[in-house]
């Protein structure tokens, strides 16, 4: 069975490449894999936070976490990076693609 950081991660990349690729029209191969290979650095990186919110089983509260993330966003009117900005709709997307592969990994 897949961990609850994987899946996180999977439902990230997923969603970024899309996303991307709708805004930027960044659909090759060769630039989805640089973006998934960009998700699977900073999950490297920064994966320490996501260790603060894993039970002693071992999982990930992934719902709880996405709710709190996007309170913080309605609190802020929104997250801008770049040009880009980010709002609840763009969290609950992620949730929603991590619970399908959390369904699709039963």
């Amino acid at each position: 069975m897949v961990s609850d950081r994987e899946l996180l991660i999977q439902a990230l990349e997923s969603y970024i490449t899309k996303t991307v690729g709708s805004l930027f029209g960044i659909t090759s191969l060769p630039a989805q894999a640089l973006m998934r290979y960009g998700v699977r650095n900073m999950a490297d990186k920064y994966g320490f936070i996501l260790e603060m919110f894993t039970n002693s089983e071992g999982s990930l509260n992934v719902p709880l976490m996405i709710d709190a993330i996007k309170s913080e966003i309605k609190t802020r009117g929104g997250l801008k990076i770049w040009n880009v900005k980010i709002t609840e709709g763009d969290f609950e997307e992620i949730l929603n693609i991590y619970s399908e592969l959390q369904r699709n990994n039963v």
